[in-house]
């Protein structure tokens, strides 16, 4: 049994690569949807760069939402709604959206038995959402081939210790099948990063930006 006794765990880096492309590929008086919003990071960094903009934060978590309706925003409009992301995607309610965020999400609301098909109705629902060249930007993380599922057992119980939750490998989405599916539901990329996201264990997390 692999042991190890501490994970250092780093978010800084992973979400400073997400602000740098919130403040490049998104602009000002833009109208987004911010998928699995939690209490509002996303929001807070269009806030930092862009002006006159609508964000619109999904989430399902009451508590989060009643934490992002007590934050102030200075340039950013923020409209909310306590629903499931796949049933809030498939009402015919946003449409021709500029942008479409999900970050750190997609593992929590995808069918890990059935990802493909899952991916292919997700590009499809949120292609409709999107006006003409408008943008679907993915953070989130994945365990590459080579960590073996015994260190990631090691890591979801000091995910469980220290966060009190902890997801399977078979939760996220390898980033290879994402974009190969993105691709042929028309979605291309104009940016792809991936970065560490844990010291001790190679959990990574990447960042698509990919337009209609």
């Amino acid at each position: 049994m692999i042991k190890i006794n501490k994970f250092l765990t780093f978010f800084s880096r992973p979400y400073e690569e997400m602000e740098s492309v919130i403040s490049k590929y998104l602009s000002d008086g833009q109208q987004i949807m911010d998928i699995g919003s939690n209490d509002g990071a996303i929001a807070g960094m269009v806030d930092k760069y862009h002006t006159g903009c609508i964000v619109h934060c999904v989430d399902i978590d009451t508590n989060a939402l009643e934490k992002l309706g007590k934050r102030k925003f200075q340039n950013t409009a923020i409209r909310g709604y306590n629903q499931d992301a796949n049933q809030f995607l498939a009402e015919d309610n946003l449409s021709r959206l500029d942008a479409v965020v999900i970050n750190a999400a997609l593992h929590e609301i995808n069918t890990p038995y059935n990802q493909q098909s899952y991916l292919y109705s997700f590009f499809d629902q949120c292609r409709k959402k999107l006006r003409p060249e408008g943008r679907l930007i993915i953070g989130d993380y994945y365990y590459p081939d080579h960590v073996s599922d015994e260190e990631v057992q090691a890591y979801m119980a000091h995910q469980l210790a220290e966060i009190g939750h902890a997801d399977p490998r078979n939760k996220f989405i390898n980033p290879c099948m994402l974009a190969q599916i993105a691709e042929n539901s028309e979605l291309y990329p104009v940016f792809f990063s991936e970065n560490p996201a844990v010291k001790g264990i190679d959990r990574r997390y990447y960042i698509f930006v990919m337009e209609v």
